[in-house]
């Protein structure tokens, strides 16, 4: 029986696709924040998906089959979100490093593809914006949070064009207690170019099995 599975699972790898693909994107990205509860020193202004930004990112995609790819990716936004304070620095937004690194299970049609997957994203080198543009650290820890993934898209020849979804699926509180934020949200669109690194193989060998 364990020499029938191994013949079979040699054979499997004789038809395995291994076209694989990396691709720079760009796109533009609309974060939706929200405060569960305002802190003694930040209340977020902006609602909905109002905060928008160029997102710039790196992808590597993966044919499994002729319907089946997948792909993972990491992208970098700076993302600029409107606040006051009542506290007596007059703080009007935070500035922060919004990286999303995900996971995508992708079914092709002709010319149009859809997929799901996950992201684990991160907030880090977060500062308080001033009246003046000035900056300064908000000796905020980096924070991290994981996202449910929703794309469709379209294929046009090298270059792929995606609309995305990303869901929260937790808080994001900040243990200084400064942010205490709901699940956040964003949608967006890319373009990416997609630039081949390895062509799919079919060895012609064949390995024969035992008699029995």
């Amino acid at each position: 029986m364990k020499i029938l599975f191994f013949c079979v699972a040699m054979h499997c790898t004789i038809v395995v696709y291994c076209q694989t693909y990396i691709s720079p994107t760009i796109g533009i990205d609309y974060l939706k924040m929200e405060s569960i509860r305002e802190s003694h020193i930040l209340h977020l202004i902006d609602n909905g998906y109002s905060n928008n930004s160029p997102i710039y990112g790196v992808k590597i995609k993966r044919i499994i089959s002729k319907s089946i790819f997948i792909s993972v990716a990491s992208n970098y936004a700076s993302k600029k979100v409107n606040a006051d304070s009542d506290n007596f620095a007059s703080i009007y937004g935070i500035k922060f490093n919004y990286i999303k690194n995900n996971l995508s299970f992708n079914y092709r049609l002709p010319n149009w593809f859809i997929g799901v997957g996950f992201s684990f994203n991160m907030l880090n080198n977060i500062r308080f914006i001033l009246n003046n543009n000035n900056t300064f650290d908000s000796f905020t820890n980096n924070l991290t949070e994981s996202d449910l993934r929703l794309s469709v898209g379209g294929i046009f020849k090298k270059f792929d064009l995606e609309f995305y979804y990303y869901s929260g699926l937790s808080s994001v509180n900040d243990k200084r207690g400064t942010l205490f934020l709901k699940p956040l949200a964003s949608l967006g669109m890319q373009l990416s170019y997609n630039i081949k690194v390895l062509d799919k193989q079919r060895k012609e060998k064949r390995i024969k099995c035992p008699e029995f």
